[in-house]
């Protein structure tokens, strides 16, 4: 699973731009993203393990997610995210682009 470089996360009506490091031999990953045209960013680290794809981002506004997904048939990331300080906030996410 190649996570590598800028790519979009698609959450519902937000955009959100990552930009991922490389992964490590370990499957460890470091990243920054952001939205709202830059004004929220957030960073974190996470992993890739048996073909599933984990990050845990730490928001400016003092929240914190974690988001997990699979790739789908067409070869990019689907999953859920939510909130670690509120888990009843859940929602859907989708990459842009294929990572296989």
């Amino acid at each position: 699973m190649d996570v590598t470089g800028q790519w979009q996360m698609i959450q519902g009506d937000l955009i959100l731009t990552a930009n991922i490091s490389p992964v490590e031999p370990d499957g460890s990953f470091k990243g920054v993203v952001t939205w709202n045209n830059g004004n929220s960013i957030g960073g974190g680290k996470g992993y890739i393990r048996d073909g599933i794809f984990v990050f845990r981002v730490s928001w400016s506004n003092n929240s914190e997610g974690i988001y997990t997904g699979v790739p789908d048939a067409q070869g990019r990331l689907v999953g859920s995210t939510f909130n670690v300080f509120n888990p009843s906030q859940i929602s859907t996410w989708s990459s842009d682009r294929s990572v296989v």
